[in-house]
């Protein structure tokens, strides 16, 4: 791995503080800067998470540029992601004392399905950038839990062979194929696979703008065309979409067109 920035930081900062040249004030700020700098850790096991958020950090150090942007980015300004973020801060939790805690029962009642737990893992496209499992491994954690998961349809392992690995088929998240024919073999496969649940998707009708991930592809000076078409790599001038979530190989799409989110979709009953 390639000496990160931080740590060059960190040694500029301490030759500093050691300097017999400079003055003392200089001296005294270059060494609070080496302390600020060395308090700012992270976690470099999961075992050592006390809490979801802890991964935050030390993913923003471990993946390349390009791939945390991906995972980091909202659209336009990011204000939706970090309204979010916001207020899930104002969601409190009223304790009841004294009540029988020996035996929880975390079950939920969802679309008359009885779940062991209320959560579910939403469709995260790419996985295979953050892990080789990728999906797999995600399917396996939400066995292991008893979770739900839904599928991104830009996975990179088939719906099939997630099933295999969930122990049960999951939801489907739903990307329009641009061409309605395609569109009915696509779901008709997920009937196939045994999903209960289609999940579609209609934030990218009309595009969207995504200029934190832009940025950060900016700055990704690694060569991409083994993974993504119209990598950054390839082409600076390409859109953030087609420069970082496209994977030649999109299992979900074998066989189709590739293509999708027309955007001329409706409510009709049929596309045009």
């Amino acid at each position: 791995m390639m000496r990160g920035m931080d740590a060059d930081r960190r040694d500029f900062f301490r030759f500093l503080a050691a300097s017999t040249v400079l003055a003392p004030t200089i001296r005294g700020w270059a060494q609070e800067l080496v302390a600020s700098h060395q308090s700012s850790s992270f976690i470099t096991s999961a075992k050592d998470a006390l809490q979801v958020m802890d991964f935050e950090e030390a993913a923003r150090h471990a993946l390349p540029a390009a791939h945390w942007g991906y995972m980091a980015s909202g659209s336009d300004d990011d204000a939706t992601l970090k309204a979010n973020v916001e207020a899930f801060r104002h969601v409190g939790l009223k304790p009841k004392r004294l009540v029988d805690v020996s035996r929880p029962n975390l079950s939920a009642e969802v679309f008359g399905e009885q779940w062991e737990t209320p959560i579910f893992i939403c469709p995260v496209g790419g996985q295979r950038a953050f892990h080789t499992d990728g999906e797999l491994g995600t399917a396996r954690a939400a066995k292991s839990r008893h979770h739900t998961m839904i599928l991104s349809n830009v996975s990179t392992y088939s719906i099939e062979d997630v099933a295999k690995t969930l122990g049960t088929p999951p939801w489907q998240q739903l990307y329009m194929p641009l061409k309605w024919n395609e569109t009915e073999k696509l779901v008709k496969r997920v009937e196939d696979a045994g999903c209960p649940v289609l999940v579609w998707t209609v934030d990218l009708l009309a595009g969207r703008n995504t200029p934190t991930m832009t940025r950060f592809g900016r700055q990704d000076t690694r060569n991409c065309v083994a993974c993504h078409t119209g990598s950054a790599g390839a082409d600076r001038g390409a859109s953030a979409a087609a420069t970082q979530v496209n994977p030649i190989f999109r299992p979900m799409y074998d066989g189709l067109e590739g293509r999708y989110n027309p955007p001329d979709a409706t409510w009709a009953p049929s596309i045009g």
